[in-house]
Formats: C-alpha cells, sequence, structure tokens
C-alpha cells in the first residue's frame, strides 16, 4: 500500500504534504493538548481507568490496541498529548491518501497546484471532528478505522482505475486486493462504526464522477460491481459478530436487539434521516461559513450536470445519467449519515441522537465538494485567484474555530470545577 503510494508520489512532494497537514493539525488542536478539559466518559475513566473497548465487545480491535499500548487487560491511561500528536499524524495520512484518490480519478489534473492543499483542509480540521479530538482516550481509536477505509477506498480505485499499470494489482491480483478491502473495511467496524460512512460518501463520489464520462451505464455498473460486494459482504460478517457475539455489559445486550419486523427497521432509518438533516440545517443555516459551504456544494452540483451534458452522446444518454446523478446527489449528501446504517437495526438507536462525533467524516464531503470546485474553476484565472482567497480564509477560520472550542471547553470545565467547590463550602 504505502509503497506503491510513494513510487506513485515524489518523496519529496509527500513528505512535504504530510508535513503541512501535520503542522495544520497541530495548530488547530494546540488548545486541546495543552488544556485539561475531560469529555464525557473521560471522567469515569479518569476515576476507574477502565479502557474504551473494556465493556464493548464489539469493538475487539479497539481493545486488542488498548493492550498492546497500554499492557494491560483491563487499565488505560490519560496519554495526552501523544494520542492526540498520534491522532493528528494519522489525519495526515488519510489527507494525504484522500488527494491520492481523487489524483486517479481525475487523472492528475490539478496534481502540480500546491493550493490543492487546502482543499483537503477540512479532513484534518472540521466542526464534527472537534468532539471527536477532544476525548482524551478515544481519539486514536477513532482515527484509525477512518484511515483503514481510505486504504480500502484507495485499493478499490486503484482496481478500477489503473489495474493495468498499476505493480500492487501485478503483484497479488484482483482477489487479494478484494480481500485486502474487506479485511480493512471489517477491521474500522470494529474499530469505530461510523468511519464505514467515508466508503459510502466515495462511492457516491466516483460514481458520479462516471457518470461524466463518456461510457454506458452498463459499463460504469460492472467496473464498480467489486464496491458492492465487499461492502455487503463486510456488513454480513460484522452484523453476524453483533448478533451472535458474546454480550458482556447491559449496553451490551440493550444495543444487539435485533427489530421485530422490516417496518421497525425503517422507521429507525427514517427517523434517523431526519434528524441528520436537521443537525445539518442547524449546524450550517445561521453562519457565513455554512452559507458559503452552501454555495460550495450547489457548485458542485451544476459543474456535474454541465459536464454530463457536455460529454454525453445524445440528450438521451445525458437525460438517463442525469436521472441518476440526482439519486447519487442524495446518497453523497447521504454520506456521513451512513454511519448510523449497521446501527439502525438495533433497537437503541430508534429514539436516539445522532452526536457531533458520529459525523467526524463529514469533513471528506466537504474535501470532494472543495476538490471538485477547484478543477471546475480553475480554467479562469480570475476565479481561481478568489477561490484560492477563499479557501486560505477557510482554512484560518478552521483552525481557529478549533481553537477557540479548546478554549471553552476548558473554561467550562473550570466553571463546573468552581460551581462544585462553592457547593460543597455551602453545605459544610
Amino acid at each position: 500500500m504505502l509503497s506503491s503510494l510513494l513510487n506513485d508520489v515524489d518523496k519529496k512532494h509527500l513528505r512535504r504534504s504530510f508535513l503541512f497537514f501535520f503542522c495544520v493539525a497541530v495548530c488547530a488542536y494546540l488548545s486541546i493538548m495543552v488544556l485539561f478539559s475531560p469529555h464525557g466518559d473521560d471522567h469515569a475513566r479518569h476515576i476507574y481507568n477502565y479502557g474504551v473497548g473494556n465493556s464493548l465487545y464489539f469493538r475487539v480491535a479497539t481493545r486488542m490496541v488498548e493492550l498492546l499500548t497500554f499492557f494491560s487487560y483491563r487499565l488505560a491511561f490519560d496519554t495526552v498529548p501523544f494520542f492526540t500528536l498520534l491522532s493528528c499524524g494519522i489525519l495526515a495520512c488519510i489527507a494525504i491518501i484522500c488527494r491520492k484518490i481523487l489524483d486517479l480519478i481525475s487523472d492528475n489534473e490539478c496534481s502540480n497546484d500546491k493550493f490543492v492543499l487546502l482543499c483537503f483542509i477540512p479532513i484534518i480540521v472540521n466542526p464534527y471532528l472537534a468532539e471527536a479530538m477532544i476525548f482524551r482516550f478515544d481519539t486514536p481509536f477513532m482515527m484509525i478505522p477512518l484511515l483503514c477505509v481510505m486504504m480500502a477506498v484507495y485499493l478499490a480505485v486503484i482496481e478500477q482505475y489503473a489495474a493495468d499499470s498499476n505493480l500492487l494489482v501485478k503483484n497479488f491480483g484482483k482477489w487479494r486486493l478484494e480481500l485486502a478491502q474487506i479485511a480493512l473495511l471489517l477491521l474500522s467496524l470494529l474499530f469505530y462504526q461510523t468511519a464505514i460512512s467515508t466508503y459510502f460518501t466515495l462511492f457516491a463520489y466516483v460514481c458520479m464522477t462516471n457518470l461524466t464520462e463518456k461510457k454506458s451505464l452498463w459499463k460504469i455498473l460492472m467496473e464498480m460491481r467489486h464496491w458492492f460486494s465487499n461492502i455487503f459482504i463486510t456488513l454480513a460478517i460484522y452484523l453476524l459478530i453483533l448478533a451472535f457475539g458474546p454480550k458482556k455489559t447491559l449496553y451490551d445486550e440493550f444495543s444487539a436487539v435485533l427489530p421485530k419486523n422490516f417496518t421497525e427497521i425503517i422507521n429507525n432509518v427514517i427517523n434517523n434521516a431526519i434528524m441528520y438533516f436537521c443537525s445539518l440545517y442547524t449546524d450550517w443555516s445561521c453562519n457565513a461559513v455554512g452559507i458559503l459551504f452552501f454555495t460550495m456544494l450547489v457548485i458542485f452540483f451544476l459543474s456535474l450536470i454541465y459536464d454530463i451534458w457536455k460529454k454525453s452522446n445524445g440528450r438521451l444518454a445525458a437525460a438517463l445519467k442525469n436521472i441518476i446523478l440526482y439519486g447519487g446527489m442524495g446518497t453523497f449528501l447521504l454520506g456521513p449519515f451512513t454511519a448510523c446504517l449497521p446501527l439502525d437495526l438495533y433497537q437503541h438507536n430508534v429514539s436516539g441522537y445522532i452526536t457531533p462525533r458520529v459525523l467526524y467524516t463529514f469533513g471528506i464531503l466537504m474535501a470532494l465538494v472543495l476538490y471538485k470546485n477547484y478543477m471546475f474553476l480553475a480554467k479562469q484565472v480570475i476565479i481561481k485567484n478568489i477561490y484560492r482567497f477563499f479557501l486560505i480564509t477557510f482554512g484560518i477560520w478552521s483552525i481557529s474555530y478549533m481553537n477557540a472550542f479548546g478554549n471553552i471547553m476548558h473554561m467550562q470545565f473550570l466553571l463546573e470545577d468552581k460551581v462544585a467547590y462553592e457547593l460543597a463550602n455551602d453545605l459544610h
């Protein structure tokens, strides 16, 4: 995997890209690393020292890595800032692999443009990732599965776009690559289930990109058949683990109760979808950054429609592809929501809610939109420069937002500590 990456990309450029993304991540999460602000389950873990995967049987991979990290079957330790720095490095690798994937899909149209790196900042820094990064025990175990999914997608893209020329395919064969994809996807689910949404988001993007090419619908479907088979096999294995694995705690028993009928499954999916879109509307509709991103999303879809009408042979073919494209748009927007699909089958999610960390892969969707728009707008010099200014501004805002989030969480912790101290004084 890594050797293939290094063979295709100049090593010096790869090191510079990693250093850029890593520095952006460190600057963004500096306040989280420096200030002590435990969040959620961190309070209990500081008191009892139990691990993340110690009570959750369906996070087997997390438990194994904890065992290797802490050399303890039951205990876990607060290792911040090491865990946060490790997560920053993993995020930098994810951003590099994502760029490589998009370069393969788009034939390296913008591979020599340094400003393209700015399009991938949302992968490293986005509002939904803030909650995932602030956890002091969980952070690396949320980033590792995302890296696994990105590697699986990279292998799938190589199999589709570069099977004839890539050494990885020639040396290992397609069937071994597909087994590796299934293993990586299953590993991601055994670490942290929500990372799998990246696969659906990138699948929708690749499908929409293929529609803009001069190919028949049947040929596109045949080229992407391994995407379907791999994810179906992975989800089937994972659901069997969830249904028949050993339950150790009440949470495990509660989270592994199968619904009574198919109607209940549909209700779960619909309820979560409604909550998902309500969350997006609440998060993005009341601020200038959200309106700007919505504008980028509109440009993204218009550019796809334009490419289809421009490259399709005949109006009927273009119309059919556009109809499918609209479905792809819906799938693309629902990409981060598909994190809930493995859990939608279980009753505990019926009246649940979507926390920000469940949507932490939303940064992948943002990066895809920004990258596609960059390629579409790069033809006009003035517009390209304006768009570059927007990307720089958006990157600065993202870093500032993350530091503000860390400071606010720390101030809340101090305030709660002060209130508890005053209450104790009043009682005594």
